[in-house]
């Protein structure tokens, strides 16, 4: 169910990233154009798919300053305000991901520390090193 709600989530905010960056790439944008959206998706998709079997993170591209630095050059103003408020967006999130993971590590139950691996816990429960002999012998 969780994985579900996720990629719910992921989808939806590929369809606004889309849909975002049409109305930056084209003056007279009206209404996204649900075609180029589905490709979109549907390439977002397959390069999750293929970052997560190579153990990847995110697939979603971020946008530097430099690339913001580099818009102001080319784009009007308003497409440039949209593209701060998208890096804005990313920054937020990427403070969120590191918070919940600093909370979850925070929260992780101590791993228990018996010494080193050469012993081990015989029946009695006292460590033993790994090639004592238990018993008398003589």
């Amino acid at each position: 169910m969780p994985f579900l709600v996720g990629a719910i989530a992921t989808s939806l905010r590929a369809v606004g990233d889309f849909s975002m960056l049409q109305k930056i790439n084209d003056a007279n944008w009206q209404r996204p154009d649900i075609e180029m959206i589905r490709r979109g998706l549907t390439a977002n998709g397959i390069g999750m798919m293929l970052g997560g079997m190579d153990g990847g993170g995110r697939g979603a591209a971020s946008v530097t300053p430099a690339a913001v630095a580099q818009a102001q050059t080319i784009l009007a103003p308003t497409q440039v305000a949209a593209l701060q408020q998208i890096q804005q967006q990313q920054q937020a999130q990427q403070q969120l991901r590191q918070l919940v993971s600093e909370t979850l590590s925070a929260n992780q139950p101590p791993s228990p520390s018996g010494g080193d691996s050469s012993t081990s816990k015989n029946p009695g429960g006292s460590a033993a090193p790994s090639g004592a002999k238990r018993g008398g012998g003589g």
